[in-house]
Formats: structure tokens, C-alpha cells, sequence
């Protein structure tokens, strides 16, 4: 009744229709992704996006796959609400663990929203970890930076990445350098390198949504929790010179900071769970406060 076969570019923007009409139809809330972000994903890894059709040769569910060194990392994914149910997401998280082992991945990953959780459990797919999707506002105080702040932001290219990689090199040879710059390419994303004390200390990269800033990455050499205060007149900044409001992941790995996140008035605005084959690698990171997350 199914079959499954790898997709195009020109399949794009009907996995976005069906990446809506599957998710709202659980969740009233879900918003619909933009092009930008769902060309990005395909674009990271031509041959990574897996279609389902119908007997009449229509797109009725897709999974997109994608290759970081050792790591290889699963959605999003969407099946039609009509055919739920029918075990077309199983086949499809099946064909993109076959390709995903083809590419010489040793961990498979997958990160998604609350609801789809059972999903994965009954599949034997390990939770370990929760992302929180925090929300800073500008409280109006901050009208300029003191002069002698010791911390200085200076803008960068896709082609300026000789930086990135002291703090986006992970320990596990992960290298989400190629990642990053594909997104400054796409989507238009804003990249600084963060100096504290005119020593290179981290590195951000982030999006502007109408009057909203998306922080994608932020990688910042920290001791603890009580460097938080170093992230906020991070978020200063941004507020200051960009929106008023910004949304930025952090790792449910990192507790302190997410206490510290939430006595310094940020609200946490969504979150999703990671996932990881039972058979596969944890891979965590040291050392660096990492907030990047999978696209979902």
C-alpha cells in the first residue's frame, strides 16, 4: 500500500505542508516551519530525506536524516493524520536508521515534542535529555552598555570560521562547523565571537523572526552557574542592538544554569526530548556551556 524512496528540493515545501497538518492536528499550537529552516535540513544532507507515498504516488509522510561525524540525527518527521496509525512512521524511523548505519554513524539521535513521546518508547528508544526553549525580554532598564564591560562582541562572515572551532570541535569529533556556516548561508543568521577581558571566551550564532532573535548556537567557556551573569549581558546585548525578546535553548545537562536562567527573569516558552537508539553511543559535551539543538 506504501513505499518509501528518497526525496528532492522540489519535495521541500510539501513536507512543510504535511509537517503542519500532522503536528496541529495533535497540538493547536504547533506553528508551521518556515522554508528557510526545512531547506537548511535538506540541505545539510542531500541525500538524507525519506519519502512515504500512497498507492497513488502522493507524499503522505517524510523523515529527514542528516550526518555530524559519528553522529547521525533523525527528523523532523510527519505522517498525515489520515494515515496514522497504519505504521508508516515506524517504517520511516526504520529506513532512516538503515541509511543513517550506511553513512558509518555509530550513534543515531532524534530530537521531538512532547506528544510523540510513546512513539519512541515502545521502539525502544532511550530519552536522554530534555531541551528547554527559554524566553528573555528586555526589561527597558538596559538602555546602553557600560563602556567598561569587559565583554565585546565582534561580527563575523561564513567565511571567518578559523574561531569556531575551539568551542564547536566536541570532544566525541563532532564537528558542527560545516552545520553552522550552511546556516549563515541559508537562513541569513547573525554569527559573533564573544571576547571577555579581549580573550576569545565563546561564540554565538542567531536569527531574527519579526521582532523575536532565535539564538541557534551559543557556546560559552564557563566555571559554573554563577557565570550566568555573563549570558545576560549576552541577551543585553542582542536586546539592545536587535529585539526586544529572545528565545535560546538550554540542555536540561546544564541544571545550574537553568536556575540561574530562571532567577534572572527568563520563562521557559516550550521544550522538547532527545532520543537515542538503545544500541548507540551517549554522547554528551564537556566543559563549554552548549545550548545548540536539533532543528525541532
Amino acid at each position: 500500500m506504501y513505499s518509501y524512496c528518497m526525496g528532492t528540493s522540489l519535495d521541500v515545501i510539501s513536507t512543510i505542508d504535511i509537517d503542519y497538518e500532522a503536528h496541529s492536528f495533535k497540538s493547536k499550537c504547533y506553528q508551521r516551519r518556515k522554508y528557510s529552516d526545512m531547506i537548511s535540513i535538506f540541505e545539510k544532507s542531500h541525500n538524507g530525506l525519506i519519502l512515504a507515498k500512497d498507492e497513488k504516488y502522493n507524499i503522505i509522510g517524510f523523515i529527514y536524516t542528516r550526518k555530524l561525524g559519528i553522529l547521525g540525527l533523525c527528523g523532523p518527521m510527519a505522517v498525515l493524520p489520515d494515515h496514522s496509525s497504519k505504521g508508516v512512521a515506524t517504517k520511516l524511523v526504520l529506513e532512516a536508521e538503515k541509511l543513517i548505519i550506511k553513512e558509518k554513524c555509530t550513534t543515531i539521535g532524534f530530537e521531538t515534542t512532547p506528544f510523540l513521546m510513546n512513539f519512541y518508547l515502545k521502539r525502544n528508544w532511550i530519552a536522554n535529555g530534555i531541551t528547554y526553549f527559554m524566553s528573555y525580554h528586555d526589561s527597558g532598564l538596559v538602555d546602553e552598555l557600560n563602556s567598561e564591560d569587559n565583554i565585546s562582541f565582534i561580527k563575523r562572515t561564513h567565511n571567518e570560521v578559523n574561531s569556531f572551532s575551539p568551542f564547536v570541535r566536541l570532544h566525541n569529533g563532532i564537528d558542527f562547523t560545516e552545520e553552522i556556516v550552511k546556516d549563515i548561508e541559508i537562513k541569513k543568521a547573525l554569527y559573533f565571537e564573544i571576547y571577555v577581558d579581549s580573550i576569545l571566551n565563546g561564540l554565538i550564532l542567531f536569527e531574527l523572526l519579526d521582532d523575536v532573535v532565535r539564538v541557534k548556537l551559543m557556546n560559552i567557556k564557563i566555571n559554573g552557574s554563577q557565570d550566568f551573569d555573563i549570558i545576560k549581558r549576552i541577551l543585553d546585548y542582542i536586546c539592545l542592538n536587535y529585539a526586544k525578546e529572545i528565545i535560546f535553548p538550554i540542555n536540561t545537562q546544564y541544571q545550574g544554569l537553568i536556575t540561574s536562567a530562571l532567577q534572572n527573569k527568563c520563562k521557559v516558552k516550550g521544550y522538547s526530548i532527545q532520543f537515542q537508539s538503545h544500541d548507540s553511543d551517549v554522547i554528551f559535551c564537556d566543559s563549554v556551556f552548549t545550548s545548540y539543538h536539533w532543528g525541532t
